[in-house]
C-alpha cells in the first residue's frame, strides 16, 4: 500500500495591529459621558456670561462698546474743519469774532491758539477793537498750559453755535456777497479806490462797510467833505441792482490793484520815520498832511508807528504822565527847552508833582540846548509814549491824525 506524503503545516497568519484613533476611542469611551456633562456645564456657564455682559451694557451703558464711544470723544476736535467753517464768510466770521471778543475774552484767546491769529485781521484794523483784540493777547499770553481735548471740544461747540446764530441774522440781501472783498480793507486803501467816486456811488459803498471801518473811513474825512457825502445822500436815488453790481465789480478790481502797497508802504515808512526824526515839529505836520494827500497808505504805516510831537497836546493825563516817569529828568529837560511853547506848558500841566519840581529847577538855570539834544531827547519821549499808548490799547494812527485835523 503506498504512503501519500503529508503536506507541510501552514505558518500563522501575523495579526493587524489596532489603529491608534480605535485604541484612543477604546481608552476615552468609559470617560465619554463625565465629559458630555463638563461641556453641557462650560456652556451654559458661557452662555450665563454673555449675558450678564449684555444687561451690563444695557443698565450701565458701558462695555466694549460704551469704552470705544468714550474714546472717540476724548480726541481733540478737527481744526481745519472749524477753521474752514469760520472762514467761509469774512463778514459772518467778522461779526462771530466781535461779538464774542466782548462777551468772553479768554475764550477767544484759546481759540486763537487752536485756529491761529488770522482770524482777527479785519478786526484789528478797526480803531474801537485794539482794546479788546490787546486783551486777547494778554489771555492768549497767560495760557501756557497745553490745550485739552475738552476744553477745546467745548471751545469748537461755542464757536459753531455762534457761526450759526450769525448766519439766522445775516443779511439776505443776495448782494451781501458781492462786497465780501471790503471787510479786508484798510482805510488808506479805501481812501483810493473811493476817493473819486460821486457822492451817490461813495454813499451806497459806506452802506456796505463794516461799522468800525466806516467809522475809521470817515474820521479820515474833512468836515466839508462829510457835509457833502451826506448832503448828495439825502437828495439823489438810491442805486439800482444793475448799478449796484457794476460799482461792486469796480472797486473789487481796484482793490485788488492796491493790495500790494501795504508791504511796499511798510518800507517807505522806515525812512520816511527816520527823516521826520530830523524836522521841527512844523515840518511834521506838514509833510504828513501832503503824504496822506498823496500817499495815503504810506502815511498810514508812518503814523502807526510813531507819536508826533504836535499829538502830545491830545493825549490824556495819565499817559503824559507815565512817559515822564519813564524817562530821565535830563531827556525831559532838552526836549522841553527845544519844543513848542503850547506842548511845554501841557507837559508841565500834567507832569507829576515832584518831576514837575525838578524840571523848573533845571530849566530855570536857562542853559542852552542844542539841536542834537533837542531831537534826541524828543525821540526817547515819544518811543516812550509809543509803548504806553500801544499798551493802553489806543490807536496811534487815531491820535496822530487828530493831531493834523485843522483847527476851527
Amino acid at each position: 500500500k503506498q504512503v501519500e506524503p503529508e503536506e507541510p503545516a501552514k505558518a500563522p497568519e501575523p495579526e493587524e495591529p489596532e489603529s491608534w484613533l480605535r485604541e484612543l476611542w477604546n481608552t476615552m469611551l468609559p470617560y465619554m459621558p463625565y465629559i458630555t456633562v463638563l461641556l453641557v456645564v462650560f456652556g451654559i456657564i458661557a452662555y450665563l456670561l454673555n449675558w450678564f455682559r449684555d444687561y451690563q451694557r444695557m443698565r450701565l451703558g458701558r462695555g466694549a462698546v460704551g469704552a470705544s464711544r468714550d474714546g472717540d470723544t476724548q480726541s481733540m476736535p478737527d481744526v481745519d474743519e472749524l477753521r474752514r467753517e469760520l472762514k467761509q464768510s469774512r463778514p459772518v466770521q467778522n461779526e462771530v469774532m466781535r461779538k464774542w471778543i466782548f462777551d468772553d475774552a479768554e475764550s477767544v484767546a484759546v481759540l486763537v491758539r487752536m485756529i491761529g491769529p488770522d482770524v482777527l485781521d479785519d478786526l484789528k484794523r478797526d480803531a474801537s477793537m485794539k482794546g479788546p483784540i490787546a486783551q486777547v493777547s494778554a489771555e492768549a499770553g497767560r495760557q501756557s498750559d497745553p490745550l485739552t481735548p475738552a476744553q477745546a471740544r467745548r471751545i469748537a461747540q461755542e464757536a459753531r453755535a455762534r457761526i450759526t446764530a450769525a448766519r439766522v441774522v445775516q443779511s439776505d440781501d443776495d448782494l451781501q456777497g458781492d462786497w465780501e472783498f471790503v471787510e479786508g480793507l484798510s482805510v488808506p486803501a479805501l481812501q483810493r479806490v473811493m476817493g473819486n467816486l460821486p457822492a451817490r456811488e461813495r454813499s451806497y459803498a459806506l452802506g456796505k462797510l463794516p461799522s468800525g471801518l466806516r467809522a475809521s473811513y470817515m474820521e479820515q474825512m474833512s468836515a466839508s467833505e462829510r457835509r457833502e457825502l451826506f448832503v448828495g445822500a439825502g437828495s439823489e436815488q438810491s442805486l439800482a441792482r444793475e448799478e449796484a453790481i457794476e460799482l461792486a465789480t469796480r472797486l473789487r478790481s481796484a482793490s485788488s490793484e492796491v493790495a500790494h502797497l501795504g508791504t511796499e508802504a511798510s518800507g517807505q515808512a522806515d525812512i520816511i520815520i527816520d527823516m521826520l526824526r530830523a524836522v521841527d515839529i512844523h515840518e511834521q505836520e506838514e509833510t504828513l498832511r501832503d503824504l496822506r494827500r498823496r500817499r495815503p497808505e504810506v502815511a498810514q504805516a508812518v503814523l502807526s508807528r510813531l507819536v508826533l510831537e504836535s499829538a502830545i497836546l491830545q493825549l490824556p493825563e495819565r499817559v503824559l504822565a507815565d512817559a515822564m516817569y519813564r524817562s530821565p529828568i535830563e531827556t525831559l529837560t532838552h526836549f522841553m527847552r527845544g519844543t513848542r511853547e503850547d506842548v511845554r506848558t501841557a507837559l508841565l500841566e500834567h507832569a507829576p508833582s515832584n518831576v514837575r519840581g525838578a524840571i523848573l529847577q533845571e530849566l530855570s538855570l536857562d542853559v542852552p540846548v542844542n539841536r542834537a539834544e533837542y531831537l534826541d531827547a524828543r525821540a526817547d519821549f515819544t518811543g516812550n509814549l509809543v509803548t504806553i499808548i500801544r499798551r493802553e490799547g489806543e490807536d496811534l494812527v487815531v491820535v496822530n491824525t487828530r493831531a493834523l485835523a485843522p483847527q476851527a
